[in-house]
């Protein structure tokens, strides 16, 4: 008959230290992207919603005019953490 111990190593307050800090924020910077549509918007759902299973915020940055009407459009803006330039991350984190 196999037995087996399991053990817990012996860790320092500083060993956890960053275990409780959230994770930095995922940064897309969209400046060099021209056109989006229904599957680009779904891509960007899709990965908004893995990340946040995660704990992680991902920030759309930077989108041109065309990009900024059709996440209008469709609601996704509600929804999504898009950045314009000049805007900061902190002060328009979705809450």
């Amino acid at each position: 008959m196999a037995t087996s111990t399991s053990r817990t190593p012996n860790r320092s307050a500083g060993d956890l230290q960053g275990a409780e800090s959230a994770p930095a924020p995922l940064v897309v910077d969209l400046a060099d992207v021209t056109f989006i549509d229904s599957s680009a918007i779904a891509m960007m759902v899709n990965v908004h919603r893995h990340a946040d299973a995660l704990g992680v915020t991902v920030a759309w940055t930077n989108p041109r005019r065309q990009a900024r009407q059709v996440m209008r459009i469709t609601g996704v803006d509600k929804v999504l953490f898009v950045q314009t330039s000049g805007s900061h991350l902190a002060e328009n984190a979705p809450a």
